[in-house]
């Protein structure tokens, strides 16, 4: 004789997998962490306590706050993405914004954004190929330039009118937006000489279309140029890719040369992998009905 049983399948599955998730996450963090410190070269104390000075310092400064307005709405424990949302939220609401409300407001966003996405027709769309033709280097250099950099990317033009709109739109927006603020030529050498933008020009850069267009063009020629007297040497790679030790000389070098400090973090991670491997990233389960048990996880 068979008998049925209710039984409910979430209630017993559900929960050991979401602890389960949790524990991967705080496992993949604490070794991320430790990567981050040995990379630095300080211990993972020294590296938690200035990684959290360094964080109340941006957030207060993104926000025009008091280090202890900061720390007093856990503003620095949010992820720096969301801190757009915060300076909003504190405009509309003439109050500084509990984190609930901005996760609700976040969420509301990326639901607006899916949306957005979903009401774009495949016709409408872009191909891989034209995708790939806009962002990539030798568009940068057309648009600062005005001169196709080779017989392929004008042959593109040629045959793509809509590609060829978007970069005359692109090209037209780059020389229109100029204004006495921007990069200078010299500031534009310094660039391909080290890769570095001036640190005082950040937000300016990063909020200036003409500049932006500039920095990206000079960081790629740095970064693809060739190596100078003082750049790391194969030996010194080397010596980086088996001991994970970079020599002092190197590192001063390192202040002033993207292309070093990107060749020597490469052969670091390396090094790393082998001594401290990086956990899979956890991945994300029951998506549509976790959030029916968020109260009973944390008890």
């Amino acid at each position: 004789m068979y008998r049925f049983v209710r039984t409910n399948f979430a209630d017993e599955f559900v929960l050991p997998q979401l602890r389960q998730e949790k524990d991967e996450w705080e496992a993949y963090c604490y070794t991320s962490e430790c990567r981050k410190a040995m990379k630095l070269g300080i211990s993972l104390e020294e590296y938690r306590k200035a990684r959290k000075e360094e964080e109340i310092q941006y957030v207060s400064e993104r926000l025009g706050l008091s280090p202890e307005e900061a720390v007093e709405h856990e503003y620095d424990k949010l992820p720096r993405s969301v801190l757009y949302i915060v300076k909003k939220l504190t405009e509309e609401l003439g109050r500084k914004p509990t984190r609930d409300e901005i996760w609700v407001k976040e969420r509301k966003d990326l639901d607006d954004l899916k949306k957005c996405m979903m009401s774009i027709s495949l016709e409408e769309s872009d191909n891989p190929e034209c995708l790939a033709f806009r962002y990539g280097n030798l568009c940068d250099e057309y648009i600062v330039t005005g001169v196709a950099p080779n017989r392929e990317f004008s042959r593109h033009l040629a045959e793509c009118s809509e590609c060829l709109s978007h970069i005359m739109e692109s090209r037209e927006r780059f020389l229109n937006s100029k204004s006495l603020n921007c990069l200078t030529a010299d500031e534009c050498d310094t660039i391909r000489i080290s890769g570095f933008g001036p640190r005082d020009r950040k937000d300016h850069i990063g909020t200036c279309y003409h500049c932006l267009t500039l920095f990206r063009k000079c960081e790629k020629e740095h970064l693809s140029g060739q190596l100078g007297s003082e750049c790391l040497t194969k030996d010194t790679l080397h010596t980086i890719h088996t001991t994970g030790d970079i020599p002092e000389v190197s590192k001063e070098h390192m202040k002033n040369c993207l292309r070093c400090q990107k060749a020597a973090e490469k052969h670091k991670d390396i090094y790393m992998d082998a001594i401290i491997p990086l956990p899979k990233l956890p991945k994300t389960r029951f998506k549509s009905i976790r959030d029916n048990y968020k109260d009973r996880m944390t008890t």
